[in-house]
């Protein structure tokens, strides 16, 4: 299935209004796509369409301004001014390739292009091709996952092709070669652990072949070499990382001179991504340096040289604030207290779109040159005029006369949170980098061009699949209205068939005369040793009865660029998996994006990356999909992952477009275990439906997002401020009898949430029974063990009442000190274990949260609570908005509005502990409003009204407070019981990060 059969689809479904507005659409989409291929610079287009109300049509509806965005932007449109020295070119289609992706290209010596890929056959399989000429040529006799080939041609003339390839589950690197006999068979370069992948060639002038790649050693990554020589074949395998133990990525490499090499990988370390650099003279290896800024990311490197000896090295930096961290309500520390305000993960929000929906990120492309002592910035500008979002994947070439060519992705946008990329290529002229060109017909994701030197300059290489044309006439955007004509179909598009068969196209680019020698080189820092932690060192293991359990951490919701919530902001499907196993630091996981946004192929490159990552014992990702019903809530479907096969399933198809009939189609594949994880309880955007409910089905929920918040209460601590639908919420749902265990979470961003897992080994099998059997806790930071049980009934499980008095155990482990430990029978607190203040004789401690918003507008609350005869205990730690403090009074700012009926209407709040005496004054003084009380009457009371000035709401009311440390990490702890009801335990680190138990049910 393509697609619909005509632009128009959805139109008798619209009203007069909406039609009008999808006509304004479209015609901004022709001219913003005529623009593009006429050179024109739109930054100005962009600014008047992004971030809002343009992303989300028919969620708001842009409530009446989208025909002023939309005029603003055809203005900006109109005067529009060209990119200087901007070209456009076009491009020969490769005829054999239908469905294809990754290509890679080389030239012979009488000019013939070598080009390999990867080609895609519904319902079989992938083969690599390659094209020599026109003459074609398969050379994988039986289908399997194949990873992006790379193509070379050696010193004889003899063409080559590499890629990697699962056979049985693991995946290695092989090689074939063209000779006058036809193309051998083959053969297995890499001899590393699974997986073996991210190879790289180059032919040296003497005629050998050497290859780097990326394989798989203890915990971590390294990176390895062999070469062929025509007399002696393959060479033994060589480590090119060294001693150093931090995971690297992405190894390339160039011949320079006679027998020698320079080889580049990415590494990631204290700090982050950096490009590490080592020479090779003869068979003598140099040290290791690295490349790159203090300050960002820097990854997926490419190296050229030429025959003069100059050396480049081309790469992508990435730099985006409080990355891996638990997002817009984590808790600032007492230094950095008015020196930054808010998250800094955060964008600013737009008119009717939430600021976790607009990450703040810096991309940009550098090409350095390298010498043996430093690097320098090539002269000139890179993408002038164009925009890089994430990443550029840039790859460079020297043509045969020694110019320099870089080729890249940049990004395109449209309205409605459609966008696309297309490739890009600049050349290091006399004076610098000559202007960019960029090429018709080479739309399509974020995947890498190809570039190689050839004997009139360089040629170029891209995958294309029509993506442009398909956003320009998918004008409903994000959240409109379903394609008819898809509605029956698993793991195909109901928002528009926009990813469409890849076809690869080439071309030729002439040279230019060689670039300027950059001088200003600076020295290149030598790398480190540096460790990497051993996750398994600092593991905890419990038992349970007469089996041992250990903790293993995940995430089960997290996108990439195939979902569409974002405008184009997130990484690919690759990356993703790097920061998971990096930055993120999981032992499992799933990428779970929208079932409504991929396509069959996409549903396959998500299973095909999860089994290339499978290491079991060290990084065990899952098969899942997120089903995104705006009527019923969104869920998580997670497999059991032992094998392929499983359905996609869109919650916009007619015949599963309610939980009830998402879980009936579920039960359709036994073979496929499965359960499904509701997210955002007691969110105003989209709640979950709790009438829906199937505990098989249903065996864990998400009570804490990194994206957002907690979803625990409504006044819980960290609530996000989205969170305001009463009755909706976690604690509301096991009120009402669901049974199910607790997760954290991510979802969109770069924050990091977090399942903790016991299970007895670290494979797929044994977590997903971990999850079937709800022995989770949910965690905003890595490592807080929460340990609770009842007799010999863990968490997750369920008993009942003897007669007698029980005890419910709790150990709680932080990765920081512990502040608070909690005991929660049904929704209320019934044991705290907390540090005792020593107060003087009559004095009160009394922990309160400032919380105030409802309004419907936008409505500032910056204010103070002050504290007259008594004291604000200090912390470590604040609430994000709090600016300035001292031992009477905290300062805060804070603004809280309303995005429209989906969201509803926001609030804020922070926390506090105030200690004194019964009848000692306590004030909040806001720009809304006022509140005048004692500290006995908010005991007495609970919750405290203030008076607002117009509409919302401000109050005190019982809360968290400041966190002081217990003076230990570790705790114990029991409580002794004999009620029924639900128990968990809550823990608290000093910092705010803070775990919860699942519950164990206690059944009279």
């Amino acid at each position: 299935m393509t697609g619909c059969t005509h632009p128009e689809h959805q139109l008798d479904a619209y009203t007069d209004e909406q039609r009008r507005l999808l006509t304004a659409v479209a015609e901004l989409n022709d001219g913003i796509l005529a623009a593009h291929r006429q050179g024109l610079h739109l930054g100005g287009v962009l600014s008047a369409i992004d971030p809002d109300p343009a992303r989300y049509m028919f969620v708001d509806e842009g409530r009446g301004t989208l025909d002023s965005q939309l005029r603003e932007a055809a203005e900006a449109l109109a005067g529009a001014q060209p990119i200087p020295g901007h070209k456009r070119m076009d491009g020969n289609l490769v005829q054999a390739s239908r469905f294809a992706a990754r290509p890679s290209l080389a030239e012979t010596a009488a000019g013939t292009p070598v080009i390999g890929w990867i080609e895609w056959e519904e319902g079989i399989g992938e083969h690599v091709m390659v094209t020599v000429g026109e003459d074609s040529h398969r050379l994988t006799a039986e289908p399997s996952d194949c990873f992006r080939p790379t193509v070379a041609v050696d010193a004889s003339d003899q063409p080559w092709v590499f890629y990697a390839r699962s056979v049985e589950g693991r995946v290695s690197v092989y090689g074939q070669f063209r000779s006058t006999e036809g193309w051998s068979d083959p053969e297995q370069v890499s001899d590393t652990g699974h997986p073996s992948f991210n190879q790289e060639v180059v032919a040296h002038p003497d005629g050998s072949i050497e290859v780097v790649w990326q394989g798989q050693t203890g915990n971590r990554f390294s990176i390895f070499s062999r070469r062929w020589t025509p007399d002696n074949g393959w060479s033994p395998t060589r480590s090119l990382d060294g001693e150093t133990s931090r995971n690297v990525w992405d190894p390339t490499l160039v011949a320079n001179g006679k027998n020698s090499a320079v080889y580049a990988w990415c590494g990631y370390g204290p700090g982050g991504y950096r490009i590490f650099v080592r020479r090779r003279k003869g068979e003598t290896l140099g040290e290791i340096y690295t490349v790159g800024d203090a300050d960002s990311h820097a990854l997926h490197p490419s190296l050229a040289a030429s025959s003069d000896g100059r050396v480049w090295c081309a790469f992508d930096t990435f730099h985006t604030p409080a990355h891996g961290g638990s997002g817009p309500t984590q808790l600032r520390a007492a230094d950095r207290v008015g020196h930054d305000f808010g998250w800094p993960g955060l964008g600013s929000p737009g008119l009717f779109m939430p600021p976790e929906l607009v990450p703040p990120i810096t991309a940009a492309l550098r090409v350095v040159e390298l010498s043996e002592g430093g690097h320098a910035d090539t002269v000139g500008t890179l993408a002038a005029g164009l925009e890089i979002t994430p990443s550029a994947y840039p790859r460079l070439a020297t043509s045969r006369d020694g110019g320099l060519t870089v080729a890249y992705r940049v990004m395109r946008r449209l309205p409605l949170m459609t966008y696309h990329w297309e490739v890009a290529v600049q050349q290091l002229g006399p004076k610098g980098w000559e202007p960019a060109m960029t090429f018709d017909q080479s739309d399509g994701g974020l995947e890498e061009p190809a570039v190689a030197g050839s004997s009139q300059g360089v040629i170029v290489a891209w995958k294309t699949d029509d993506r442009a044309r398909r956003n320009a006439t998918w004008s409903d955007g994000f959240g409109g209205l379903e394609c008819p004509d898809l509605r029956e179909h698993y793991g195909e598009v109901v928002w528009h068939d926009i990813h469409e068969a890849g076809r690869i196209r080439w071309t030729p680019v002439a040279d230019v005369p060689v670039g300027p020698r950059s001088t200003a080189f600076i020295g290149l820092k030598q790398t480190s040793v540096e460790s990497v932690a051993d996750r398994s060192a600092n593991r905890y293991r419990t038992e349970i009865g007469d089996e041992s359990f250990d903790l293993y951490w995940g995430d089960l919701h997290r996108h990439s660029l195939i979902s569409r919530c974002t405008s184009g902001d997130e990484p690919s499907v690759e990356d993703m998996y790097r920061y998971a196993w990096d930055v993120s630091d999981y032992d499992f996981w799933a990428l779970t994006d929208h079932s409504e946004n991929s396509t069959a192929f996409q549903w396959w490159t998500i299973q095909k990356a999860a089994d290339l990552f499978l290491v079991d014992g060290r990084f065990v990702p899952l098969y899942g999909f997120e089903w995104t019903s705006p009527h019923t809530g969104h869920q998580n479907v997670i497999f059991d992952s032992a094998r392929r096969g499983a359905p996609i399933i869109s919650s916009m198809a007619a015949d599963s477009d309610t939980p009830s009939k998402l879980w009936r189609h579920l039960r359709r594949f036994p073979d496929f275990p499965s359960i499904t994880i509701p997210h955002h309880p007691g969110s105003a955007m989209v709640p979950f439906d709790w009438s829906f409910r199937d505990e098989d089905m249903i065996r864990v929920v998400e009570i804490f997002q990194s994206c957002r918040g907690s979803y625990e209460a409504d006044g819980a601590f960290r609530q996000y401020s989205d969170a305001t639908l009463p009755g909706t919420f976690v604690f509301d749902a096991l009120g009402t009898g669901h049974r199910f265990g607790l997760i954290g979470s991510s979802d969109h961003g770069y924050g990091t949430g977090y399942v903790g897992a016991y299970a007895p080994s670290l494979d797929r099998q044994e977590v997903f029974s971990a999850l079937q059997a709800r022995r989770t806790i949910a965690s905003t930071t890595r490592d807080i063990v929460v340990d609770t049980r009842i007799a010999n009934t863990f968490m997750g499980g369920e008993t009942s009442l003897s007669g007698e008095p029980f005890e419910l155990d709790v150990f709680a482990r932080g990765r920081e000190e512990i502040a608070r430990v909690e005991i929660v029978r049904s929704g209320e607190v019934v044991g705290v274990v907390g540090p005792d203040l020593d107060l003087p004789t009559g004095w009160l401690e009394v922990p309160v949260r400032v919380e105030w918003g409802w309004g419907p507008g936008t409505t500032d609350w910056t204010g103070s609570i002050t504290v007259d005869a008594g004291e604000v205990v200090q912390t470590d730690y604040w609430s994000p908005e709090v600016v300035a403090l001292d031992t009477a009074s905290v300062r805060w700012s804070a603004v809280t509005t309303s995005f429209g009926e989906p969201y509803g209407n926001q609030r804020g709040g922070i926390e506090v502990t105030l200690i004194g005496p019964p009848d000692c004054l306590v004030r909040v003084e806001t720009t809304a409003g006022r509140l005048i009380t004692r500290l006995g009457e908010v005991v007495r009371h609970r919750v405290v009204d203030g008076v607002v000035r117009g509409e919302g709401r401000l109050r005190l009311q019982p809360g968290v407070g400041g966190l002081v440390s217990l003076g230990s990490k570790e705790v114990r702890t029991s409580h002794t019981d004999n009620r029924p009801g639900w128990y968990l335990a809550r823990v608290y680190q000093v910092d705010g990060e803070m775990a919860w138990s699942s519950p164990i049910w206690v059944d009279s």
